[in-house]
């Protein structure tokens, strides 16, 4: 139940993402406002111990309604992007273990605190994809 939540908010997320959904809503849709989510481009660490070598690579969105805090945030990208790409250089230093499934709740709930420390409260954090690449 619970992945298949996750599939969904991810397709959601995707669908609102889509330049036509954007077009759409342009044309006079009376949907939420598409243009409140705000792609952080994908993000990716090296996994490496004695015997293994994988990458683990992140797609992130950020929605935040309110327009003020979305044009801080973009202004602030650069640093949203170094927080989290230290978050989850972090989360591979310490907590991942080779060979497992990613935790993309604490992965989540870390980034969160990170865009929180950087643009303020009112942007909400969104995994769209967690994936190791086995090397």
């Amino acid at each position: 139940m619970r992945s298949l939540l996750h599939s969904l908010t991810v397709a959601l997320i995707i669908l609102l993402l889509s330049p036509n959904a954007s077009a759409a809503a342009g044309a006079g849709g009376s949907g939420g406002d598409v243009d409140q989510f705000v792609s952080v481009p994908n993000l990716s660490s090296t996994i490496m111990s004695s015997e293994h070598l994988a990458i683990i690579q992140l797609e992130v969105v950020l929605d935040i309604p309110d327009n003020q805090l979305r044009n801080r945030a973009n202004f602030l990208m650069p640093r949203i992007r170094d927080a989290f790409n230290r978050v989850l250089k972090a989360y591979v230093d310490t907590n991942y273990r080779p060979h497992t499934v990613p935790d993309a709740d604490r992965i989540r709930n870390n980034l969160q605190l990170a865009v929180n420390s950087v643009v303020g409260d009112g942007a909400t954090v969104y995994l769209g994809m967690v994936i190791v690449h086995e090397g």
